[in-house]
């Protein structure tokens, strides 16, 4: 079985692939949406894909791609991660600290302590493109924002925990193609008005205006249904769904 995840090595991804498939063979992915039109196509088994982050709400890259099938993808499984992060600089680089590498995201939740060093930032694809050009160029005074306690002998954790006291989480679902008679006990769906929700067990919205293609009077919720329902009956768009047997 091979799962597509979101690359390269050293990323909370790949954490993340290896908690909800640790026999599997990983597949390193540049973006989001390959990860999602690789098991749509078949051409992976299963993909790893960062949904929700405690912080910044629902990751807009994956709502994209998902408004972008067809059909929905199953939900095969789930976990949360804590996200910290440390500086990384490599062994040795001597010279004061001028400027870090990270991902978009990650440097936005470092913000207050890259202000605080008042240094300058560059954006890269994901943590680990960041950590293997800091390991792997020669670039002096710069450094890599990247997940907590990655071992490699050319880098040296320097800092940790630069996000603040406390962790943010972000949520990763193992997705599969999804099979047309499936019933469905929860889903993240898309919907134009709320109260069609009205006969779920519990609902929430994930994120207010996707930056896809629907309408901007359509929401993206996370319901759960008091009974399992057929995937084709979904009081709106099905996104992502949980079977009966696994939606506990």
């Amino acid at each position: 079985m091979t799962l597509a995840f979101l690359g390269p090595a050293f990323s909370f991804s790949e954490r993340a692939a290896h908690i909800l498939g640790s026999t599997e063979t990983l597949l390193p992915l540049d973006d989001i949406a390959a990860l999602i039109s690789a098991v749509a196509s078949g051409g992976v088994d299963g993909a790893v894909v960062p949904i929700e982050n405690s912080q910044a709400g629902t990751v807009p890259a994956a709502v994209d791609a998902l408004i972008a099938l067809d059909r929905p993808l199953q939900v095969l499984g789930e976990t949360a991660l804590p996200i910290r992060f440390s500086l990384y600089r490599g062994r040795d680089d001597d010279a004061d600290l001028a400027g870090v590498i990270s991902h978009a995201m990650s440097l936005k939740q470092c913000a207050r302590w890259i202000e605080s060093h008042s240094v300058e930032t560059e954006e890269v694809g994901s943590n680990g493109t960041a950590f293997i050009r800091v390991r792997d160029e020669t670039r002096p005074g710069w450094g890599a924002i990247a997940p907590s306690d990655i071992d490699d002998d050319a880098m040296m954790q320097v800092e940790r925990d630069l996000q603040g006291g406390s962790a943010f989480h972000t949520r990763f679902v193992l997705c599969a193609q999804c099979p047309t008679d499936i019933r469905a006990k929860a889903a993240i769906m898309a919907v134009d008005e709320l109260t069609v929700l009205e006969g779920c067990e519990s609902a929430r919205a994930l994120i207010c205006i996707p930056n896809g293609e629907l309408a901007r009077s359509t929401t993206i919720v996370e319901a759960r249904f008091a009974e399992p329902l057929p995937s084709d009956s979904l009081p709106g768009r099905a996104l992502l769904v949980w079977a009966d047997s696994n939606a506990d």
